[in-house]
């Protein structure tokens, strides 16, 4: 076991040595807007993922408020 412990820290020493590892802020991937300087909620992607997130709810309030789906407790009445 301490043999592939010792092979592990070697090979990140190694890495670290030839600039392959990641060294913090500023080695992340970033699309081109990021890039620019732009917001990244801007983004059609992040809109599109918001959209999808944000439109169940909006139609299950719809079909609530207009009576479509009833979610009261008393059936009977």
């Amino acid at each position: 076991m301490s043999t592939l412990r010792h092979s592990v820290f070697q090979r990140a020493q190694d890495m670290q040595k030839a600039g392959n590892a990641p060294r913090g802020s500023g080695r992340y991937w970033k699309s081109a807007a990021e890039s620019k300087g732009q917001n990244p909620a801007k983004d059609p992607l992040a809109l599109i993922f918001g959209l999808v997130i944000v439109a169940p709810f909006l139609i299950l309030g719809i079909a609530i408020a207009t009576g479509v789906l009833d979610i009261s407790v008393y059936k009977g009445r």
